[in-house]
């Protein structure tokens, strides 16, 4: 489980920073290859502009190894969300808007690692906020663990560690 928390800011977004295993050129193909993030976020479709619709395509019960009932496909069953890419500046900075909020991935490298940022501006909802956050902590402790090529919790065993957290913090 990463540890890694959150930090809310004072517009109420979120802040994620992790330190991840580079280049840069593959953390970003993890970004905007749908085949690449479905092993982590979500498939679906990407953009290649700003402008560009796309889909993001949910499957939580997927992510991460376990057994079949830690996975608990019952939770969060499978759905799609619309997206517009925002900003795409190739393996420095990528943004879109979805579900009414924006998710900005910022990339700096040094040496073989990649810092990475999400920021991801905040729902109105304090419950929505904290689901958000959590779910942001769980996804990016799977992408850490695919690129250091480890094998991730499943997905809502770990979402549900890390929700206790963001209850606390989350305003």
């Amino acid at each position: 489980m990463n540890d890694d928390y959150g930090t809310q800011l004072e517009d109420g977004s979120m802040r994620f920073v992790r330190m991840v295993q580079g280049p840069v050129d593959r953390v970003w193909a993890y970004l905007v290859d749908p085949d690449k993030r479905a092993q982590w976020l979500c498939g679906g479709t990407s953009g290649q502009k700003p402008g560009d619709s796309f889909t993001l395509a949910f499957d939580n019960s997927k992510l991460g190894e376990g057994t079949e009932s830690e996975k608990d496909p019952s939770r969060g069953s499978p759905h799609q969300m619309s997206a517009e890419m925002t900003i795409s500046k190739p393996h420095r900075l990528l943004a879109f808007r979805w579900n009414g909020a924006e998710t900005r991935f910022e990339l700096e490298e040094a040496d073989n690692t990649v810092k990475l940022t999400v920021i991801q501006s905040p729902p109105t909802e304090l419950s929505q906020r904290i689901g958000m956050a959590t779910g942001w902590h769980t996804h990016l402790g799977v992408l850490v663990a695919v690129l250091q090529d480890e094998q991730a919790l499943s997905f809502w065993p770990a979402f549900d560690m890390a929700k206790s957290h963001y209850e606390g913090v989350v305003l």
